[in-house]
Parts: structure tokens; sequence; C-alpha cells
């Protein structure tokens, strides 16, 4: 029997370090950087599925777009700093930044795709 865990590597970082668990792979297109010895997923099983864990800033339906804006600048100055990037890397997270628009369109895809597999599953009609 195969064990799926839906979690990040970084998350399982412990588990994986400690030699308590050994999972099918890394759910990205590549192998995380502070795991090279754990595989894909695709690698793993030969299936072609690429799921990670993504985090994001999201605001209120309406909020003015001049409010908008001097967000999306503070998250960028925060993205591009030397320290939020070693905090990141440390802990072995891919960093991919998109800007407001491209967040919105990156959502709605993983929205559909994440309802694609809960019907292919018989979870969602």
């Amino acid at each position: 029997m195969a064990v799926f865990i839906t979690s990040s590597v970084a998350r399982m970082s412990v588990a994986i370090s400690g030699r308590c668990w050994s999972g099918p792979g890394f759910r990205g297109a590549h192998c995380a950087p502070n795991f090279p010895d754990v595989p894909t997923t695709e690698e793993a099983t030969g299936h072609k599925w690429h799921k990670g864990v993504w985090r994001g800033f999201a605001a209120p339906k309406g909020l003015p777009p001049e409010i908008a804006a001097q967000y999306e600048a503070a998250i960028k100055k925060v993205w591009d700093s030397a320290e939020f990037k070693e905090f990141m890397n440390r802990r072995g997270f891919d960093m991919i930044y998109l800007d407001s628009v491209k967040f919105g369109e990156f959502m709605k895809a993983d929205d559909e795709d994440n309802g694609k597999a809960l019907k292919s599953l018989g979870l969602a009609k």
C-alpha cells in the first residue's frame, strides 16, 4: 500500500531528516534543494502531478486601487529583501513572485485544477 502525505517537504523536514518518513516524492516539478534525495512524485510514480503549497495576500473586493498599489509595493519590498529570501531558503520553501493580476490568474487556475481532481475522485459534483 502506498501512503501519500499531502504536506510540503518543508513542513515534513524534521520527519525526513530524522528518517521517520519515506514518501513517494516531492510534489513540485523539481526536487527540493534541501532534500536532493527525495524524488519528485513524477520520478517516483511516473505520474506528472505537480502541486505545491502556495501563500499569498488578498484584500476585500472593491479595495481602492491606490491602497492596493501601496500593499503590493510593500509586499514586493519584503519579497526583494535578502532577509526574506534567506528565511524561505533556509526552510526549503520554493519562491515565485506573482503580481496581483498574475496571482489572481494563478488562484483561479489552481481552484479549477483542484475541482477537477476532487470530481475525478468522486468528492465533488
